[in-house]
């Protein structure tokens, strides 16, 4: 599926096809149909596999999958970002789509702290959809051919309830999917359920966590999860087996430090330890306090929750593969 929708854009590219909307206007008619015919193949092509790949996020109970990373984050990061320029190419009225970009062209419309500025629309026609049903009484419906199948299960006092949840803060579909959307996603050679318990419970916490936009809880989460994964592959017969416990002065074992278990792994592999630090530092901001807490980022910002979540998956499938 990625592979092919990829291949393609290649292709559209690499024939010069993607070109902007002033290159566009001043070709011949026929040269532009055929192009806006291909773009528009293009297009419902990423638009599908982009809606297929949503679903498997905010679905999926564990965000594992055994797809290619590569043509995944290929999709992700090159053909996805060209959506708009593919979408304008298959314009019936390109010289209007111009002057229309002409207009927002330079126009800023993220926030301060770089969210859109958009009302969230998914809850906006929710609240309709709920006052539609609030303005009339279920006998008024008799005649009403769709209302009328529901009338008798109608709870209006549960509508309002639901009204209220709606319209809370804490409801937030449009971050929901926005999250959703940039989640990062655990590759694995294996299956999901090889996982230790421990383990596949705390990659869900801590994705449903960044999803929902809890970022103290998915950078607490996180750092939890590589003290496990740690524990678990000093335990294993690999090549990142290590002694994860030490000796107290009465003769009990102790779990090492943080510190000291990324240290064992670092030795093995150097190139993991800038992100073993990152999510060790980041989750001793969040869980402890320090005489340094003037420079402590506050709150946590979703980008580093994101940080987080992808080192601690890519830390995994290093360590399991």
């Amino acid at each position: 599926m990625f592979k092919q929708v990829n291949n393609k854009y290649k292709d559209f590219v690499s024939s010069g096809h993607l070109m902007s909307l002033s290159d566009f206007v001043s070709l011949p008619e026929a040269a532009r149909e055929r192009i806006r015919g291909l773009a528009g193949d293009l297009v419902k092509e990423i638009k599908l596999v982009d809606k297929k790949l949503t679903q498997f996020k905010l679905r999926a109970e564990l965000p594992i999958t055994r797809a290619d990373k590569n043509e995944i984050e290929f999709f992700e990061g090159n053909v996805l970002p060209d959506i708009f320029k593919l979408d304008v190419l298959t314009s019936d009225d390109p010289e209007f789509s111009l002057e229309i970009e002409k207009i927002f062209e330079g126009m800023d419309f993220s926030s301060n702290d770089g969210t859109n500025k958009s009302p969230d629309l998914y809850k906006l026609n929710l609240l309709r959809i709920i006052d539609e049903l609030l303005l009339h009484e279920p006998e008024q419906e008799a005649g009403d051919e769709i209302v009328s199948l529901y009338a008798d299960d109608l709870n209006f006092e549960s509508l309002e309830s639901v009204r209220v949840l709606i319209s809370s803060k804490y409801f937030d579909p449009q971050g929901w999917m926005d999250r959703g959307k940039k989640a990062s996603l655990l590759f694995s050679s294996q299956d999901a359920m090889k996982y230790p318990m421990r383990i596949r419970g705390r990659v869900s916490e801590a994705y449903n966590a960044y999803v929902s936009g809890y970022n103290f809880a998915c950078i607490a989460t996180c750092r939890s999860l590589l003290e496990y994964v740690l524990v678990d592959r000093a335990k294993s017969n690999t090549k990142w087996r290590f002694e994860p416990y030490e000796k107290k002065k009465n003769g009990e074992r102790e779990l090492k430090s943080l510190y000291d278990l990324c240290e064992s792994i670092s030795n093995i592999s150097p190139n993991l330890d800038q992100k073993l630090n990152f999510i060790r530092l980041n989750g001793n901001r969040v869980l402890h306090a320090s005489s340094n807490s003037k420079k402590e980022e506050f709150p946590p910002q979703s980008k580093t929750a994101e940080q987080c979540l992808r080192y601690a998956f890519e830390v995994i499938e290093e360590l399991y593969c």
